[in-house]
């Protein structure tokens, strides 16, 4: 494994929208373009790119609340690279950090169909669905994992 985690800056909007781009229309719908690019200009939260040899690989975030709750959010890789266990590494990265901050005793997040047995392979347990959420055709899984303190 030669990636890392780093923290997300400006510089790295334009690859990050390119990995967003890869991840479409079957992760991402291009609907969710705007809302993204948003996101990178206004970041709640903790945000990270996973870099490889000087490239961005990957991003993904988390934020806290004051509920207990991490919620993870804009999780992705580059289409290019998917079934390397980049995710796993971050998932386990956020998953480490969270911890130790000690705030939250759970983890949620957000995701569809594409990727719900992925989280259930992390010890993510879906505790909401909605059919057709995000567009016609991609559904809500909402994800949790309660934290050992």
């Amino acid at each position: 494994m030669s990636y890392h985690l780093r923290l997300y800056n400006l510089n790295d909007k334009d690859a990050l929208m390119g990995i967003f781009r890869s991840n479409m229309p079957h992760y991402f719908d291009p609907s969710e373009l705007e809302p993204f690019r948003d996101f990178l200009a206004d970041i709640k939260g903790t945000y990270f790119v996973c870099v490889e040899n000087n490239k961005q690989i990957g991003a993904g975030g988390y934020y806290e609340t004051e509920k207990g709750e991490a919620r993870i959010c804009w999780l992705m890789v580059d289409g290019s690279m998917h079934g390397k266990g980049i995710g796993r590494f971050m998932m386990q990265e956020f998953y480490n950090k969270i911890k130790q901050t000690g705030k939250s005793d759970r983890i949620t997040l957000k995701t569809t169909q594409h990727t719900d047995k992925f989280y259930e392979t992390l010890g993510y347990k879906t505790t909401q669905f909605e059919k057709d959420f995000w567009v016609k055709g991609l559904h809500l899984y909402f994800m949790e994992m309660k934290l050992n303190r």
